[in-house]
């Protein structure tokens, strides 16, 4: 499972790269391996101490942090941290 989020989010990162939307210093393979390893702690955090009640919370703020730092100046007003508004998630739930 993990070897296939390592290849499936290395294969959008670098097309992310390619549109713009990720800084073009990073590998996409290094990004990959740092949100998937991240994303897989914090749902075990937040299973662990809420039952997983604040994991929304918790990717939330998780993405506020991290963006800043892999996505182009540009791309940063397209995203939303929270949700896609299209899904409904970006109420803060």
């Amino acid at each position: 499972m993990y070897d296939w989020w390592l290849r499936t989010f290395s294969r959008e990162l670098a097309r992310a790269q390619g549109a713009g939307d990720l800084r073009k210093e990073l590998a996409p393979e290094d990004v990959a391996a740092s949100v998937v390893g991240s994303f897989t702690g914090i749902q075990m955090l937040s299973h662990v101490t809420s039952a997983r009640r604040d994991l929304h919370d918790r990717l939330t703020n998780w993405w506020e942090q991290i963006l800043p730092g892999i996505a182009t100046p540009e791309a940063l007003d397209r995203l939303f941290p929270a949700g896609s508004p299209e899904l409904g998630l970006s109420d803060g739930r």
